[in-house]
């Protein structure tokens, strides 16, 4: 009787089903029917196989683990019927091709791709922890730091730019507004800065790259020692009057043609320039309500005697009584200055200022303003039949159309 061996591969979809990649395989059945000419005429060979796919173990839930990919793998099903010796060594030796491909392909479809590594440029020096920038106090020193941020963001070295950026970040805050500006100032502006400090230099990262993305690129800065100057924006004028000891306040310029965007105020603290925030001067009143506020009057019997009354410009301005108009400064009009100067003043019971400061405006305007209010005379404001103080604001505004 002749006889004939047959090795048949089926492939079999292993793949964990797509809604949850870490569950356990599926189990299925499959029933194979197989018919194989033998080398006789007569000899027929008619076989039912039944067989079941493995049930592979559930991938551990470690961390770090991943789901399997999709695996075909091949269910092998030998059917030998009286086989000699020479065909079953011609079948050995396609049952060991038949096992091991399909096994190492199965193998490497379920491992992570990895990826070689790219011959990339070399990496960008790395920043010292203990980084410390070298520019001198000067306007030159502070454009050189500006460009150098500049050219580090277009370049892509993070690293650079982000140290000379959380070198602006001005240390011990409330300690600095405290010796430079008063407790006031550091109570205010002083524990806000230090609960900001982190968002600073992402805060400048991102103005330095919005100003190069509209091309603001040429670089100057300005240098502020006077308390009265002109060139200083109008936001500069109370921050350089309130100065309890004098030192030099910067501003970056970028200009681009005739237009410019400004960064203010900077300092230059233990060796490097820092990014401020410019305090409020204004004093707060002891009460925040105003008599027209007050819908409901409380009992005057109880009530506690109240000493300063907060009022807002536009109301307070109905009782002036009498007004010196302010002299147009010369200097400021052949410059083509013009604008509001904000004053903070606090009128006493009798209706005369009692205490005046220029908090915003250019500096020429801002004097001639403070000079003219000062002399200004208010009807007294009675609260609860009793005389106050107020605190109050006001404006005035300097056209070239005058």
């Amino acid at each position: 009787m002749a006889t004939g061996c047959a090795l048949i591969s089926f492939p079999l979809n292993t793949a964990p089903p797509a809604a949850n990649p870490f569950a356990t395989f599926l189990r299925h059945s499959l029933f194979v029917r197989v018919f194989a000419p033998a080398p006789s005429r007569r000899a027929r060979l008619s076989a039912r196989a039944r067989f079941s796919s493995l049930r592979p173990a559930a991938p551990r839930t470690r961390r770090g683990a991943f789901p399997l990919k999709p695996v075909t793998c091949h269910v092998l099903v030998i059917i030998a019927l009286h086989c000699d010796d020479a065909a079953m060594l011609r079948a050995l030796r396609q049952l060991s091709l038949l096992i091991v491909l399909p096994l190492s392909l199965a193998l490497a479809a379920s491992l992570p791709a990895q990826t070689p590594p790219e011959s990339a440029s070399p990496a960008p020096p790395s920043v010292p922890t203990t980084f410390k920038p070298d520019y001198p106090d000067s306007t030159s020193g502070l454009e050189r730091l500006v460009k150098d941020i500049l050219k580090a963001q277009a370049q892509n070295d993070g690293a650079r730019a982000d140290a000379l950026l959380k070198s602006f970040v001005l240390p011990n805050a409330y300690d600095w507004y405290d010796h430079f500006f008063g407790r006031d100032a550091a109570d205010v502006v002083g524990e806000y800065y230090e609960k900001a400090a982190p968002s600073i230099a992402p805060f400048l990262a991102h103005t330095f790259v919005d100003i190069q993305q509209q091309d603001f690129s040429q670089v100057k800065a300005l240098r502020y020692e006077r308390s009265c100057d002109d060139d200083a924006a109008e936001d500069a004028y109370g921050l350089l009057l309130r100065r309890r000891e004098p030192f030099p306040i910067y501003e970056l310029r970028f200009h681009n043609g005739n237009k410019f965007i400004r960064l203010f105020p900077v300092v230059y603290v233990d060796g490097a320039f820092r990014y401020v925030l410019s305090p409020d001067f204004r004093p707060p009143a002891n009460s925040q309500k105003t008599p027209h506020e007050d819908k409901n009057p409380p009992d005057t019997s109880q009530a506690p005697s109240v000493r300063r009354v907060a009022v807002g410009g536009a109301v307070q301005a109905a009782r002036l009584i009498n007004k010196v108009q302010p002299v147009y400064p010369e200097k400021a009009r052949s410059a083509r200055i013009s604008g509001t100067v904000k004053i903070h003043a606090i009128i006493g019971k009798d209706g005369q200022i009692a205490q005046i400061n220029g908090v915003r405006g250019f500096c020429s305007l801002a004097e001639s303003a403070v000079a003219a209010v000062r002399q200004w005379r208010y009807s007294p404001t009675l609260f609860n039949g009793q005389p106050v103080e107020i605190d109050t604001e006001i404006d005035v505004i300097y056209s070239l159309a005058q």
